[in-house]
């Protein structure tokens, strides 16, 4: 997902645990992932904070469509 991701405007972003971003305490995702065994994955955009310049909103959508569209066809594949 991430290669699909960086592919698309040539940027590097990296693959990495969520709690390395931000500390929690087991969210949904975390309850899914332990309690379902369920993929579960969040993405972080582009931009420094939650609010980001609107110039970032159409690149950010095209790079998240092309990684969920490898992970779809990963599922249907699977």
């Amino acid at each position: 997902m991430v290669t699909a991701v960086n592919n698309v405007h040539g940027e590097n972003f990296v693959s990495q645990q969520g709690s390395d971003l931000y500390e929690h305490s087991g969210g949904f995702i975390d309850y899914n992932y332990e309690r379902h065994e369920m993929i579960t994955f969040t993405y972080e955009l582009r931009g420094d904070h939650f609010i980001v310049p609107p110039e970032y909103i159409l690149p950010s959508g095209q790079e998240a469509l092309a990684g969920v569209v490898i992970f779809a066809e990963h599922i249907i594949n699977s």
